[in-house]
């Protein structure tokens, strides 16, 4: 900087001042405290590092019913949608889901939470569920054996199916009727329902 222009020995002069006097009110306010990190070495362990479960601090607490309807009427207020929940969709899917939707009435809502699962769609109105199993997400049984382990889900199957069968039996036990459409018969389902509308 100095070789390119005219140095302003004046200007650095004050910068020198401010910046000692910085250094030496700093150094008085922090006189007497012992720095945080004093007499560690290399990167910092956090403090829940290797906690499970009870250890860490929000475990087993649930927010207060205030929250859930401060977040969803803020949702509505911004984007016109009823439930926070909706707004969250697996894309891959819901590009597919748009066909099915031309067909279902306003009374569906998409991902409307029902103790601890989340629908597809879900008509409180008829006590109507509709869930859109993917092919692979949900070992189709026509693609897969009992035994194919996926990776992705870290199960087996057959071990998905026994969840997925859990999963509809809670839903019905709270009086809902549950439709399932695999995601390979959704091309033939949206045909037989355009059928119908011609």
């Amino acid at each position: 900087m100095k070789g390119n222009r005219t140095f302003n020995t004046k200007r650095f002069a004050v910068r020198e001042t401010n910046r000692t006097n910085w250094i030496k009110n700093l150094s008085e306010a922090c006189k007497g405290r012992i720095p945080w990190n004093k007499g560690t070495k290399g990167l910092q362990i956090p403090w829940n590092k290797g906690l499970t479960g009870p250890g860490q601090s929000f475990y087993g607490k649930k927010h207060a019913p205030e929250y859930y309807i401060k977040r969803d009427s803020t949702v509505f207020e911004r984007y016109g949608i009823k439930y926070a929940t909706e707004l969250t969709k697996s894309s891959p899917r819901s590009q597919k889901e748009k066909s099915l939707e031309k067909f279902l009435s306003s009374d569906y809502k998409t991902n409307v939470r029902i103790g601890k699962f989340k629908p597809d769609y879900v008509n409180e109105i008829t006590k109507h569920i509709i869930e859109v199993y993917g092919d692979y997400w949900h070992c189709n049984p026509t693609k897969f054996s009992a035994d194919y382990y996926n990776s992705k889900l870290r199960k087996t199957a057959q071990e998905k199916w026994d969840y997925d069968e859990r999963r509809i039996a809670y839903l019905e036990s709270l009086g809902y009727t549950v439709s399932i459409i695999w995601e390979s018969k959704l091309p033939m389902f949206v045909e037989e329902q355009t059928a119908l509308l011609v």
